[in-house]
């Protein structure tokens, strides 16, 4: 069962089973498509025969079942909307979070999940004027759906998202809704999806206490939002990436430039170096291999997908280097940094 939240009430779930099979590419299509085909029957069933707001009649005949598709007593997770601040002025930006405790064992999706899954996703529905950015989304980890790894969040996971409020916005209580989707995962997925609201309060000045945080909804919550920021990836600094391309692999180059006294090897050791690719250009079911070169620069093998954007020309993610990344000599290294560079198009084999 779901851990008992006192704020989000319980959600129906529905299951598509993962199995472990042949590694074959075949398989795995067929292990993302029973996903999604899942997640289309959630919708469909909460729809009903005829459309959003629609009921069945007595004699229409049942829906057809899908295969691997069945209803269970909840979800394996709780989902909400919260907010840093229970007040805002009019004219400023504020975030919410979309707040997620899976059960013990349960996994949910980076924006760029991989050779499987379904990130997380919400469609906002805002007061006029009112504007909603794009999730602010911590560094991923790998997970298992079943016996492939994806890009995603073991354990609660909370997404920023800024908004801002309108120059002309009227004081009072405001309500932001969303619809949001979600897939969570361990031996089976359970996709789902739910309208979320949460309310904020508009006054002309949150009081003299605002520098201090005045306007949190609560101590745990402004905690909560701090180490969300401090959980995103940082810029890279100090480094030059580029990227080699064939129709198979593709392989990034790595080299300091000698800013911020950075002229070496990059990271400590190579031990559990991992890219994060947030296009789908990269399969995150196969090895990633680095090379580190007798000039201190570092080649790190990746194996193409079939299912990345054919057009794309440009290769960006995230990079966890759990020895950690020398952004600067005069600070720590950090565990993960975001990167884009140029993408050329395949060479021949």
């Amino acid at each position: 069962m779901s851990p008992n939240h006192p704020h989000y009430p319980p959600l129906k779930r529905t299951t598509t089973p993962v199995q472990a099979g042949p590694s074959s590419g075949f398989a795995r299509l067929q292990c993302l498509r029973g996903a999604a085909a899942a997640l289309a029957a959630v919708v469909a069933l909460a729809l009903g025969p005829g459309g959003a707001g629609s009921t069945a009649r007595a004699d229409e005949p049942e829906a057809p079942a899908v295969e691997g598709f069945r209803p269970m007593e909840d979800q394996p997770l709780e989902i909400g909307l919260v907010a840093e601040r229970a007040r805002v002025r009019p004219g400023e930006t504020f975030r919410v979070g979309i707040d997620i405790v899976p059960e013990e064992g349960f996994h949910t999706y980076w924006k760029a999940p991989g050779i499987v899954g379904i990130p997380t996703a919400i469609d906002w529905e805002l007061p006029e004027g009112w504007v909603a950015g794009e999730i602010e989304w911590p560094a991923p980890e790998v997970v298992m759906m079943g016996p492939y790894p994806a890009h995603g969040y073991h354990g609660p996971v909370l997404l920023p998202i800024a908004i801002t409020v309108p120059d002309d916005a009227l004081q009072g209580l405001v309500t932001l809704a969303g619809d949001a989707r979600w897939m969570c995962c361990a031996a089976t997925c359970h996709p789902g999806f739910r309208r979320l609201e949460l309310s904020v309060e508009v006054v002309a000045d949150v009081g003299e206490e605002a520098a201090d945080g005045g306007g949190s909804a609560d101590d745990a919550l402004t905690e909560r939002f701090a180490e969300a920021r401090a959980a995103r990836p940082q810029p890279a600094r100090g480094f030059e990436f580029t990227a080699e391309r064939d129709a198979a692999t593709v392989t990034i180059v790595i080299r300091g430039t000698g800013e911020e006294g950075i002229d070496a090897t990059p990271v400590a050791d190579l031990d559990g170096l991992r890219f994060f690719c947030d296009s789908n250009l990269i399969r995150s079911d196969e090895p990633q291999v680095a090379e580190l070169q007798e000039d201190g620069s570092l080649r790190l093998k990746l194996v193409a997908s079939a299912f990345g954007p054919e057009d794309a020309d440009q290769l960006g993610g995230v990079f966890e280097a759990p020895g950690g990344w020398y952004l600067d000599q005069r600070e720590q290294p950090v565990r993960h940094i975001e990167v884009r560079m140029p993408l050329p198009p395949p060479s021949p084999l």
